[in-house]
């Protein structure tokens, strides 16, 4: 019973990682945005790059 602050895993007034940690949402934040830029240009390239009205390609 010497460490009656926390389950003996952690140093006492240490945080716990995760969402908990402060300044942590900005990682998670930037993560999402990664995450959705790179589905955001997947679906362009195989959906959406013929479907266009510019200049025609030579080719066609």
């Amino acid at each position: 019973m010497d460490n009656i602050q926390g389950n003996g895993t952690e140093p006492a007034g240490q945080p716990s990682g995760g969402y908990g940690q402060k300044g942590g949402w900005k990682k998670w934040l930037l993560i999402y945005i990664v995450i959705a830029v790179v589905v955001y240009g997947i679906i362009y390239y195989f959906f959406m790059r013929d479907t266009g009205t510019g200049t025609p390609t030579i080719g066609y």
